[in-house]
Order: C-alpha cells, then structure tokens, then sequence
C-alpha cells in the first residue's frame, strides 16, 4: 500500500510512504553469442535494504530464457542470487525481461542473447 501525504508538506514537497527499497543488479543481462546446444547462465543479485521482510516476485518473459525461482523471501539486509539461464531456440536474437515486484515496486531486468549458427 502506498500513502501518499500532501497536507502538511509545502506546495512543492510531496511524501511517498510504504514503498519497498529492494536492490536489483544487474539491470540488464547479456548473454552474448551462443551456438545451438549451448546455454549460459548468469546471475540476478537481489538485496532487500528495507526494514521488513520482503516477499519477492519474478515473472518471466521472452522465449529461451530460464530463471531459477518465481518467488523468493528475503529478510531485512539479506540478499540472494537468482541464477538466469539462455538456450538458443532460433537463428536470431533473442531479448526478453524480467519482472521484479515487491508492493508497489516493479524493476525491469531486461535480457538479451544471440545465436549463432555456422
């Protein structure tokens, strides 16, 4: 839930409370070139830097694309990796995301790749 206060602030001051402070690194993972039958993997640092314990979410889109959990928990200061995996499944560029939530919080991790074929 997100409050947001005007009353008491100055015209030109607003207040956001209630919104999670979660790390997300990188924001983007390449996986460069990949021939058929090889797959990459690389890693998604999340770090909880809120007070409270965070229940995260991470929705998974683009084709050849694996991420190791759709949810996790994380305590106060904890953190996690989340491995994220690519196997070519066509002779192009591959480019997908992943969707982070937490509350209110949405970050996008945006991922790329590219097959190549001999």
């Amino acid at each position: 839930m997100t409050l947001l206060l005007l009353a008491c602030a100055p015209v030109d001051q607003a207040y956001v409370v209630g919104i999670a402070d979660l790390q997300v690194e990188p924001r983007t993972l390449d996986f460069g070139a990949l021939r058929w039958g090889e797959t990459a993997e690389l890693s998604l640092s999340l770090q909880n830097a809120d007070s409270r314990t965070a229940d995260i979410g991470l929705e998974l889109k683009g084709r050849g694309f694996t991420v190791e959990r759709r949810s996790l928990e994380l305590a106060s200061g904890e953190e996690a990796e989340v491995a994220v995996w690519f196997t070519p499944y066509a002779e192009a560029d591959a480019t997908g995301e992943i969707l982070v939530t937490v509350d209110e919080l949405l970050v996008r991790v945006e991922l790329q790749a590219a097959t190549v074929v001999d």
